[in-house]
């Protein structure tokens, strides 16, 4: 519903209109002498700037972690580099001696095969020549044979003898041959039961 208006109160008839009043200046306050303001007391900068304090203290804080961190992050890397570099010069410095150990076990190894095929090869040509000789010699009797029963004899003896000194020659032929893969087998033996001892 609506609200009906109240008509504006109208001046009586025959009123005249008032004027309006002009309004009274503002009374003017007396001037009282100023006292003097008693002197304001400086304040520390901190305690005047709390503010500016808390924000900048934060700010501080994270520039010296952020410093203290990337200052602990060079050294643990510089730490780790130089580790690594010595157990790298370390692990250089085995491989060189092994390297250094098999040269020269390489080299005793073929000096004693060398010393011992020189060996095997001086018995077989000793072997060789004695057999050589001994057939020269068969031959030779051969020819100063005068009936076939001194032939007969004579083969039987020869192939006795030759016999014998083949099996000879096969039993020391056999024996160097042992000594030889003994010798050549030791220094292969001797770096295995290091290299057997090193792992246990």
């Amino acid at each position: 519903m609506a609200t009906p208006k109240t008509p504006e109160t109208a001046p009586p008839a025959g009123a005249v209109p008032a004027k309006p009043r002009p309004e009274a200046p503002a009374a003017a306050k007396p001037e009282v002498a100023a006292k003097p303001e008693p002197a304001a007391v400086a304040e520390p900068e901190v305690a005047a700037k709390p503010e500016a304090a808390a924000a900048v203290e934060p700010a501080v804080v994270l520039a010296q972690t952020v410093e203290e961190t990337a200052a602990a992050v060079q050294d643990a890397a510089r730490d780790t580099v130089e580790t690594a570099a010595a157990k790298a010069e370390e692990v250089t410095e085995q491989i060189r001696q092994q390297a250094d150990e098999t040269l020269s076990l390489v080299e005793t190894d073929y000096a004693t095969a060398s010393r011992s095929i020189s060996a095997l090869g001086r018995k077989t040509l000793d072997s060789v020549r004695a057999n050589t000789n001994a057939a020269f010699d068969h031959a030779v009797a051969l020819l100063e044979v005068k009936t076939l029963s001194e032939a007969i004899e004579l083969n039987r003896s020869f192939v006795r003898r030759q016999s014998e000194a083949l099996a000879a020659q096969t039993r020391e032929f056999g024996e160097l041959a042992q000594k030889v893969a003994a010798e050549a087998a030791a220094p292969v033996r001797a770096r295995f039961e290091k290299a057997f001892k090193t792992a246990a």
